[in-house]
């Protein structure tokens, strides 16, 4: 038995790939709060980014189950922002979050999008600065 959770770094939705035996028995793409409401504003029309994934991997029907975590947590901190900076300077945080995105496809760079949500939590407003001067 395998299994895949992912989440797309574009819109923040969930994935779940299942096997048993080698054969798929689930391939589902779920929304949530954070694709919710990137879908307000962007269009749900783009080739899904799939990564951050945690895997499950038995090798037998019974035993022991190995585990592989990972994460980009973007989206999420963008959407907590909204409290401090409104709506509207939020939604240019995800734009340009996007455009790095574009920028990198199609090898993401995982470090600089760290490095990304970093300044999201601690210093948006030097992303958005960035992006008037522009």
């Amino acid at each position: 038995m395998e299994q895949d959770e992912s989440c797309c770094l574009i819109c923040y939705r969930d994935r779940v790939e299942k096997w048993v035996c080698g054969t798929k028995v689930r391939n589902e793409v779920t929304s949530n709060e954070y694709s919710d409401w990137i879908d307000s504003f962007t269009s749900p029309d783009h080739e899904h980014v799939w990564a951050g994934s945690t895997t499950y991997h038995r090798a037998r029907w019974f035993g022991g189950t190995s585990i592989g975590c990972g994460g980009v947590a973007t989206i999420p901190r963008m959407f907590e922002q909204r409290s401090l900076l409104g709506e509207a300077k939020s939604q240019q945080l995800v734009l340009k979050y996007h455009e790095l995105l574009r920028q990198q496809s199609p090898r993401i760079d995982l470090n600089e999008l760290a490095q990304f949500v970093d300044i999201v939590v601690q210093d948006p407003d030097k992303l958005l600065k960035l992006e008037t001067e522009n």
